[in-house]
């Protein structure tokens, strides 16, 4: 990123936030701290956080709403259950008599991005199937344990995202706006 670019997003969010009288010394930081952002990323983060916020963001605010545009972050634990049972395929398989014999299950991840399958993937290979084969039913207690593990790994996931964004990219389809522009340098300029 130029790092041009990044005083200019600095001095944007300042100017978006006129009641906060941030010191030129806790800018620098943001500066500093926000260089290994990309510039069309850091341009989107800026906007989307003057649009969302009601308060001058701290650094890891920051950060967390670029890794999120950049599609870093992993879903919530009960958004990832959610994705896992929107996957989950169930089949009735009968005798050739008509009588129920069985239900098939496969997964069919074709509805979610490569991260979050990646992700709800790695999960369920922790927790283990939902299905008890032998038995035929649901594990007793599987979505208390998934919810678990995918929270634990949540954490591990976002600490790496945030370590470092400078290979991170602003998602296809979502543009960068905040640019300053002159005017009165409030949200809207």
């Amino acid at each position: 990123m130029p790092k041009a670019d990044v005083p200019e997003q600095v001095a944007l969010l300042s100017a978006a936030f006129p009641r906060e009288n941030i010191p030129p010394e806790t800018l620098s930081i943001y500066v500093s701290k926000l260089g290994d952002i990309e510039s069309d990323l850091l341009a989107a983060t800026v906007n989307r956080i003057i649009e969302e916020s009601r308060f001058f963001p701290t650094i890891s605010e920051l950060r967390r709403m670029a890794a999120h545009l950049a599609g870093l972050m992993p879903p919530e634990p009960a958004e990832a259950l959610a994705m896992i049972r929107s996957c989950e395929i169930k089949r009735q398989v009968y005798r050739r008599d008509g009588s129920y014999a069985y239900t098939e299950h496969e997964w069919d991840w074709s509805r979610l991005s490569d991260s979050e399958r990646d992700f709800c993937q790695e999960v369920l290979f922790k927790v283990g199937d939902p299905q008890d084969f032998e038995a035929g039913e649901r594990r007793f207690g599987w979505d208390n344990g998934f919810q678990k593990v995918s929270e634990q790994m949540a954490v591990e996931v976002t600490a790496k995202a945030l370590a470092n964004l400078s290979p991170a990219r602003l998602l296809p389809g979502m543009r960068p706006i905040a640019r300053i522009t002159g005017g009165h340098g409030g949200p809207d300029a």
